[in-house]
């Protein structure tokens, strides 16, 4: 080894998931962060936009088709931005499957509205598909000739659903979500127990009370094994170091940090009694994951962490990218990090059901002098930018603390509310200036919230997000209501 939220979906789904049960999810959305980029850790059914100035009106048909609604009324936003997507839900209601054709947006003001297609165009009996739809004014004016059709492969009725938006100089935006009650949750750690992770490893054991010590506030049961990310003949290979830990043990916290002092996580290198972890210097945790919660998940101690029904979230710590080289050898990069998530999300009853968060180096490309950490090569602490495992992390709605510095008990609950399915940070989309917005206010459950590290809010401007704090963090059932204005020349790009 060398060294070292949320876009938000319309009311309007919130709407139609309430009359048409069943009705599937819209793609999973970021989730949790602690005190870097953030990602909010929500899906569409538990948020709602402003709908303050709409007029949508309910549903059209055609044949056995049935969409709703006929006509969408997006948000002022002001040119150049792009707004959160809106929701067209289509269902079959006959009694054969059907091939989905949705035409090219027309009209004078069709350019400036995308419609995305479903991955999946067949409809079976009874089933569900939700369209995105957004608008990109160029201009400040209204865009009222717009509007697309849609129709089953082979039969002339189209349904036609109708597109109204207005650009704005300056809009005022509100972005909202209720936060949903906690699950259970079945835990797995990897760790990365590299040569220079012992001090790490440290870190995380002194913190660790504050994660079971939330999981036991919200009330959930839960499991929790650990494995390391040496895939090496010699390492864990995905194998647990020990028996599943439970929440009905009598200490299951320090029978965690109990873990961290095996001498599979804590082997002294070869030649020298230095005490600092040497396992491969190659880590996989991707693969570590893969293998423990597949090809070994039917092999004692393997065998007894996943209940069925409960919710998975996978956690690492290291202070590098994956670079596993077997399962997820290939692709490389980020997209090796969402081809993780969905096999993670396979493993679950629904998508949004299973969470991926690290403990890490930052985003983005490889750093050319080595170091991630502020300070470079002078920093304490070494890490190196991890794209593969953040793109996980937007893709399963997880939750991500910089390893650069040692992680708090406070960090490590927000790091557990994200795995039992709470929402602890919001990705304001469209998104203000990377500084923030000037006049943002935030409430809770009608209350204020102040800007604060501790028990308030924070902005974090890499994921142009707002992270939330200790008691910010809403209750189950409490909502959480964003307003800001977005002003001219706020988005560089649509």
């Amino acid at each position: 080894m060398r060294g070292p939220v949320q876009h938000l979906a319309s009311a309007l789904l919130v709407a139609l998931a309430a009359c048409n049960q069943g009705g599937g999810g819209a793609p999973i959305k970021p989730g949790g962060d602690t005190d870097g980029p953030a990602d909010s850790g929500t899906d569409s059914a538990d948020t709602a936009r402003d709908d303050t100035g709409r007029d949508d009106t309910g549903p059209t048909s055609a044949g056995v088709l049935q969409v709703g609604p006929a006509r969408l009324v997006f948000d002022p936003i002001p040119p150049g931005c792009t707004s959160p997507a809106r929701t067209v839900l289509v269902e079959n209601t006959g009694d054969q499957a059907v091939q989905l054709v949705v035409d090219a947006v027309e009209g004078a003001s069709a350019a400036a509205f995308t419609v995305e297609p479903p991955a999946n165009a067949r409809l079976g009996p009874g089933a569900t598909v939700e369209l995105l739809v957004r608008f990109s004014p160029t201009a400040v004016t209204s865009y009222v000739d717009a509007s697309f059709t849609l129709g089953v492969q082979g039969q002339d009725a189209r349904a036609r659903v109708a597109l109204e938006g207005e650009g704005q100089a300056a809009a005022m935006v509100t972005e909202r979500f209720t936060q949903r009650a906690a699950d259970d949750v079945d835990v797995l750690w990897v760790i990365d127990n590299s040569a220079s992770m012992q001090a790490y490893q440290g870190d995380l054991g002194a913190a660790f009370p504050g994660f079971t010590a939330a999981l036991d506030a919200l009330g959930v049961t839960w499991r929790m094994g650990a494995t390391t990310s040496d895939m090496s003949p010699e390492g864990a290979q995905g194998a647990l170091l020990g028996p599943v830990l439970r929440s009905t043990d009598a200490d299951p916290t320090s029978a965690f940090q109990d873990l961290l002092e095996l001498e599979e996580v804590r082997e002294p290198c070869a030649g020298a009694d230095t005490g600092m972890a040497c396992g491969a210097d190659t880590e996989m945790p991707f693969d570590a994951a893969h293998a423990a919660l597949t090809t070994l998940a039917f092999t004692a101690p393997n065998s007894d962490l996943r209940r069925p029904g409960a919710r998975l979230a996978v956690l690492l710590l290291s202070n590098e990218d994956d670079a596993s080289a077997g399962t997820f050898a290939t692709p490389t990069g980020a997209a090796r990090g969402t081809a993780f998530a969905t096999m993670l999300q396979g493993l679950v009853s629904a998508p949004d059901r299973a969470t991926f968060s690290a403990i890490s180096g930052p985003d983005g490309k490889p750093n050319p002098l080595g170091n991630a950490c502020p300070g470079g090569i002078f920093a304490q602490r070494t890490a190196y930018n991890a794209a593969a495992l953040h793109a996980a992390i937007r893709a399963t709605g997880g939750a991500w603390k910089t390893i650069c510095t040692a992680p708090t008990a406070a960090q490590l609950g927000r790091m557990a509310r994200v795995a039992a399915g709470q929402q602890v940070g919001l990705v304001l989309d469209p998104a203000p200036p990377a500084t923030g917005p000037t006049d943002l206010q935030v409430t809770v459950a009608g209350t204020a919230v102040p800007a604060d590290t501790l028990d308030g809010w924070s902005w974090d401007a890499a994921s142009t997000t707002l992270v939330l704090h200790g008691d910010a963090i809403p209750d189950p059932g409490e909502e959480l209501v964003v307003t800001y204005t977005l002003d001219a020349g706020a988005c560089a790009t649509p």
